[in-house]
Parts: C-alpha cells; structure tokens; sequence
C-alpha cells in the first residue's frame, strides 16, 4: 500500500510538472505600475500563450510614492503578487491582472509591514519564446489595518524575456 501510495504521489508531480512544461513563462524588468519603483517579476501561463497565469516580483522604491518623492528617506522593499489574463491573437495581448501588493516599507528608525491591492490593464507582446514588452495603467486600491493609502493610478513598463 506505501508503495502504491509513493507511486500515485510521484506520477502526479510529473505529471503537473510536465503540464508546466508546455507554458509560456517569462522573467521582466518593470518600472512603476505594481511595482512602485523597479520590480523582477516572474509571469507564467497555465496553458500555452495566453490565459489564465499568474506572477510574482520583488520590488524596490525609494521613496513613499517613488515618482512623486524619489530621494526620500523611504526605502520599501516589495513583494507583489498577481492573477492575471491574456487574450489576443498570435503575439499581442490585452492583459488584465488582479494583484496585491505586500511590502516592508523603512524608514530610519521606524518600519512596518502594508499592503494594497491593485489592478493591471495593459498591452503586452510576447512570444512564446523571445522578446516581451508590456505597457498600461495599474490603478490600486484598498482597506483593512496595515493598508498603504495608496489610491492612484500609476502608468507601467515592461521588458523581458519569455521562455
């Protein structure tokens, strides 16, 4: 039975894993947006080239709202996480994200956890394996006790590499 059940455990890992293999992922720079400063992120489709998928990045800014108070005492470091969607035809895509933003914001002396939720509506071009570019608004929002007021809509840009 512990043999049967070790067997059924390792042929479903492969057999996501191998699911994953046929996706399009692909790892970007991008500026401002979710972001808030500089971001590497890491996108991936669940099927194919375009669909559902979700992403992930690590982002810097120095400042509260880095492109009205760049040079402030603020550094944040950020962690934002998205759901998102393409659809298009061939390599142009319309993407709409659902994401939240989750970050360490410092400054001297003083820290704390915040967070806030955003939206991405954009443009991007990518190939299945090649260049991307991707470009749009990222309006944010949110509530709840450790809530960055953080309401705007912060224009983004991206470029990468898909694979």
């Amino acid at each position: 039975m512990k043999k049967l059940f070790i067997t059924f455990i390792v042929v479903t890992v492969f057999s996501v894993a191998s699911s994953f293999a046929q996706t399009t992922k692909t790892v970007s720079v991008e500026l401002c947006g979710a972001s808030s400063g500089i971001g590497l992120k890491y996108d991936q489709r669940f099927s194919g080239n375009t669909g559902f998928g979700l992403s992930v990045a690590v982002a810097y800014s120095k400042g509260f709202d880095t492109a009205i108070e760049a040079g402030s005492e603020w550094n944040n470091l950020l962690f934002p996480a998205e759901i998102n969607y393409l659809t298009g035809e061939n390599n142009s895509h319309f993407e709409v994200g659902l994401g939240m933003m989750n970050g360490r914001y410092h400054l001297p002396g003083f820290s704390w956890y915040g967070y806030y939720f955003y939206v991405n509506l954009g443009w991007r071009y990518q190939k299945p394996n090649g260049f991307m570019f991707r470009v749009g608004l990222s309006p944010s929002f949110g509530s709840g006790n450790h809530y960055v007021d953080k309401s705007a809509f912060y224009p983004y840009i991206g470029l990468g590499w898909s694979f």
